[in-house]
């Protein structure tokens, strides 16, 4: 099976939105920073997205490992990466934005390392 078959017979779809709540999430008597400042600036956005719950082939997903979240300053090109290595998490801060337009896309990954393919691309311009 090559990988574009393994890649369709893994993958699903994550829909991506933006929100201006920052979250947190409990787990274990503990709290995660659920943030990550990434420069000097001082703009901010929060992805949020629901979990797959299903592979394409309709099996049910139940190795999810976390998150890939990508992004850029150019339509189509993410050479910036954040992961979140826990597969309940929902929401994730970016910090630290200088003014510009970004564009994100997430994708998720099992605990064999396969990647989905990525979410939809959503934008947020920082003034």
């Amino acid at each position: 099976m090559n990988n574009r078959n393994l890649l369709n017979t893994f993958g699903f779809i994550l829909a991506l939105v933006f929100s201006v709540t920052l979250l947190a999430c409990a787990t274990e008597n503990r709290t995660e920073d659920l943030s990550r400042t990434l420069g000097t600036g001082t703009g901010e956005t929060t992805l949020t997205w629901s979990p797959p719950k299903t592979r394409i082939d309709g099996a049910k997903l139940d190795d999810l490992a976390g998150y890939k979240l990508y992004y850029g300053t150019s339509k189509g090109n993410y050479p910036n990466v954040i992961e979140v290595r826990n597969p309940s998490v929902t929401s994730y801060t970016v910090k630290g934005l200088s003014p510009d337009t970004y564009y994100f896309v997430i994708k998720a990954y099992d605990t064999s390392g396969r990647e989905s393919d990525p979410s939809n691309e959503v934008s947020k311009t920082v003034p």
